[in-house]
This record gives structure tokens, sequence and C-alpha cells, in this order.
């Protein structure tokens, strides 16, 4: 209990600089990877680039495969305007806003929706316009606040939806949306990438979206894994990608895939013969956080991808389950994640403070008896 957390807290306060021949931000020198081979070229193109999409029906067949460079080319701005920084409507985009779901039955259209909790004003809200009859899942959101992409089955099945907090209105995404059930989208810092799980020849697969040119890719080498990728992550940045998949007599791994070098990484420290999943990279992409049943119940580490340290978070740890974790607050000072452990029949979010070695249990933010979530329970 009285554990010092300085050294983490100290590399999150810091200012991470590296040169380019130090090798990837975040991952490890050329010595210490292990390069997979990808089949044909680094991404595939899926779908035709299509500035301004005409409307595409679900299920629509995808163009033939081509292949493009290890690099999403920028045809034109985006977003096409600066995101604001004042008071849209109910939505301040200034301040540390966290979007979830919820079964809370207080202005949503039933099933589970998408709520926004403002940690500034310790405040929950309502997107208009983005819920559905359905359940919406899977919420991220852009670093500036402005783009929020999540998973709705609103359609009758799953698809990504990406809604604009400025705009208050919803794209339903046509050239993302071309096939089976598309879930677990992230958008990366900037608001121009997407990545997801797609469910394609009875499996689920990694995909990126381009949202400049509209434009669909695979990545060969994650493919060529042959196994269903799970918990997607694509890094502030957009460069990186991190995911959940099972290996050999390991439950589930960790993997993750840097873009400009074409490496895929399993970080040895990470992994165990256990469940790891649910991977979330820092803003500087040094630290990794993610959930685990190493100890017999599910929990959220974190994991310095530098030094291997792994931190079991025992602050933040309960002998109930906590799992979904992701960075927080205006420094990604704080771990995000989900917990049951009031024995209330519900879920509820919880934050652990690095910089502070504290929990904050947001009395705020949740409903006594309602499962608060980000991803289907």
């Amino acid at each position: 209990m009285g554990r010092n957390f300085g050294p983490i807290a100290g590399m999150l306060l810091a200012a991470v600089s590296l040169s380019a021949c130090s090798g990837t931000p975040g991952l490890p020198g050329p010595s210490e990877q292990t390069s997979v081979p990808a089949a044909t070229g680094v991404l595939s193109a899926l779908a035709e680039q299509s500035p301004d999409p005409a409307p595409q029906q679900p299920g629509t067949p995808s163009p033939a495969t081509t292949t493009l460079p290890p690099v999403f080319p920028d045809v034109r701005p985006w977003p096409p305007a600066p995101a604001p920084r004042v008071p849209i409507g109910a939505f301040d985009l200034a301040h540390t806003l966290i979007p979830f779901a919820s079964d809370r039955p207080a202005g949503g259209l039933g099933g589970f929706n998408l709520y926004i909790y403002d940690l500034t004003a310790q405040t929950v809200l309502l997107p208009p316009g983005a819920n559905t009859p359905g359940d919406e899942f899977n919420p991220s959101l852009s670093q500036s606040n402005r783009w929020l992409v999540y998973a709705t089955n609103g359609p009758g099945h799953y698809e990504v939806w990406l809604y604009d907090l400025a705009s208050q209105l919803v794209n339903p995404l046509p050239n993302l949306n071309t096939g089976p059930d598309q879930e677990s989208p992230v958008i990366d810092g900037s608001g121009t990438r997407i990545t997801y799980q797609s469910f394609l020849g009875g499996r689920y697969r990694l995909r990126l979206f381009e949202l400049r040119t509209q434009t669909q890719f695979s990545v060969a080498a994650i493919d060529a894994l042959g196994t269903p990728i799970l918990s997607p992550y694509i890094s502030a940045d957009g460069t990186k990608l991190a995911f959940a998949t099972s290996i050999a007599d390991h439950q589930r791994d960790i993997f993750l895939y840097d873009i400009p070098s074409a490496t895929l990484w399993s970080p040895p420290f990470v992994n165990t013969p256990f469940v790891e999943d649910e991977p979330v990279l820092s803003p500087d992409n040094r630290l990794l956080v993610f959930s685990t049943t190493r100890r017999g119940n599910e929990d959220v580490m974190l994991a310095d991808l530098r030094s291997g340290f792994v931190d079991p978070l025992v602050l933040a740890n309960s002998p109930a389950t906590e799992l979904t974790p992701s960075f927080v607050g205006p420094k990604a000072n704080g771990v995000l994640f989900v917990t049951d452990r009031t024995g209330k029949q519900d879920r509820r979010m919880m934050i652990f403070w690095l910089d502070k070695n504290a929990l904050d249990t947001l009395p705020n933010a949740h409903e006594p008896g309602y499962l608060d979530t980000f991803s289907p329970p």
C-alpha cells in the first residue's frame, strides 16, 4: 500500500525526445525487435479513394486490392476546419471529456447509449443525435475532443460511425461500413485515422480507415498471423497499432505494430500464459496500459515499453474485476478503467492518478445499479 510510483509518474510528466537513429519512439531499438515479413507490401487498399463518397449500402463488395507504400497519403486537409476550443452547445471542448456507454435510462433511447463525462465540470452529458434505439459501444475521442468514433448496431448490425461534437452531426462512414460487422473503433489524436475490427472470413481482422481519402486499409503482416484480432488500438500520432490475439499456448497476447518500419513486436515482459488484452498506448508511446488475468481475476496494469518494468497498480485493482483501461487527464497522468467492485450489480468508471498515487471514484459520473462501460459487457 505504501508503493512509490515516482518513476512512472516522472516519465509521464517528462517530454520524450528521440533522434531518428534511436529507433521508433515508444518501441525498442531495431536490435530488440522481431520483424515479421509481410505478404505483399505493408498496407493494402481495400476501397477506392473517394474524398466525397456517394452513399454505399452495407454488404457492397470491396474493390480489388492494390498495394500502397507504408505511409498514409495526405491528399487534403483534415479536419475541414480547425477544432474549436470554446464551448459548443453543451460541450466545452477545452475540458477533459470521457465518453462511455451505459444502460442508464435517463435521456437514452433504450439499450446502451453514449454519454460524455466532463471531468472538469463533473457533469454527465448526452451527445444529441449520436444514439439510436439500438446499442452504442466502444466510444473513442480525438485529442481535440471534437471527433467521437463509436460502434452502433442501430442499423441492425454493427457499424462504425463518426460524431462531430462541434456540429453535433453523425457521419455513418459508408466507405468504411462496406461488409459485415465493424466494431471496436479507435480514432487517433488528430482525428484522421481510425482502426477497428472487421468480421471477415469467419474471424475478426484489424482494419484501418483514412478519413482524408475515405480509404480502407489492411496490414499484411497482421493478417498473416491468421488469428482473430481483438481490441485494436491506434496511437495518438497515428503511427503505431496495438492489439490482442491468441498465439501458441498463450490464452491471449498483446502485439505492437509500427507502421513506418513495418515491424511487429510482442513485448515479452507484458505477455504471460494467461490473458493479456485491451492495450492502450500513452500519447508519447512509451507506456502501455492493459488488462490481464495473471492474478486470477481481471486487473489493469501498466508497462514501461523502454525499461520493461510492469507495475501491477495495486491501489487501482481489487478482488473484483477491473478492465478496459486507458489514459486520461491533461498530461495523460491518470489510468481510467471500469470496475464492478461495488457489489451492487453495476459497473463504474474510476481513475487512478499516477502522479498522486490516488484513486478517484468519480462519484458524480455514475448512477448506482447501472452498467457504465466502454466495451459490450
